[in-house]
């Protein structure tokens, strides 16, 4: 899917969705969270589109992507992220290396580790790297994810120390289309040196999660949430559209084949 095309489709929805929101800052990886699993081995390219926000404070973002997973132990990510706002035009904003490692696979719980750095495309600017545990547990039709991201930056204005942030989600499965969900995301600062908790930024909403198997090897995945802030460090609320073109080359068919792509 064309970044064009996967915006289009994302202005349709922020405009039936109706949410006013604070002032936008968040890039797609803030708001995302990660599975610690996968099927392997496959290669897969795709965009995944995002955009927050309303009217002239809405950020677009699309990170077009391309992964492999040599095994079962290794996948990696490249990613070519772009982004706009009403007073910006689409623009190169970094490009970013993922690298996951799931440690464990149980019948109720997922763990593993996302290695990840960036290099922004604008410089002056911090080039960041960081590890991110990250865990998922299931119990019957609800699913469980965190993710706690420890970064540190490097380069003309990068922040000393290490931050330490976290994402949150819980979906219930009752329809793998259009399941229900919470999120929540939080940046409480660099470790050491966190502020007062109403100086933290911290959001959180409802949301809904779900996918939309296409022709042969391609799938479409999406979700839309209303995030609150919760400290007086984001007020307001934020409204918060993500939309993935997944194609699997020469392994997939119509239908998702393991949990992992089922569950998001």
């Amino acid at each position: 899917m064309r970044p064009a095309l996967a915006g289009a489709t994302l202005a349709a929805a922020l405009g039936a969705f109706g949410v006013p929101a604070a002032a936008v800052d968040f890039n797609a990886a803030d708001l995302y969270v990660y599975i610690p699993s996968f099927a392997a081995p496959e290669l897969e390219t795709g965009d995944r589109s995002f955009v927050a926000g309303r009217g002239s404070q809405t950020r677009w973002s699309h990170a077009l992507e391309a992964e492999w997973a040599p095994s079962r132990y290794w996948k990696t990510e490249f990613y070519d992220v772009l982004s706009q706002t009403a007073a910006q035009p689409l623009a190169q904003q970094s490009v970013e290396w993922e690298n996951i490692f799931p440690v464990l696979k149980g019948p109720r719980f997922d763990a593993g580790i996302l290695a990840r750095g960036d290099l922004p495309s604008r410089s002056p600017g911090p080039g960041t790297g960081g590890i991110m545990p990250i865990m998922s547990s299931r119990l019957g039709v609800e699913t469980l994810t965190l993710n706690f991201p420890f970064e540190g930056q490097s380069g003309p204005g990068a922040f000393r120390g290490t931050r330490s942030d976290y994402a949150a989600r819980e979906i219930t499965w009752i329809d793998p289309y259009a399941a229900p969900a919470l999120e929540a995301f939080g940046w409480p600062g660099v470790i050491g040196r966190w502020p007062a908790l109403a100086e933290q930024t911290h959001l959180g909403g409802p949301a809904i999660y779900g996918l939309v198997p296409l022709s042969r090897g391609r799938m479409l995945r999406y979700s839309a949430s209303c995030l609150f802030g919760l400290t007086r460090a984001f007020g307001g609320r934020l409204a918060v559209f993500r939309l993935e073109y997944r194609y699997w080359h020469g392994r997939k068919t119509n239908a998702p084949e393991s949990e992992s792509e089922l569950r998001y």
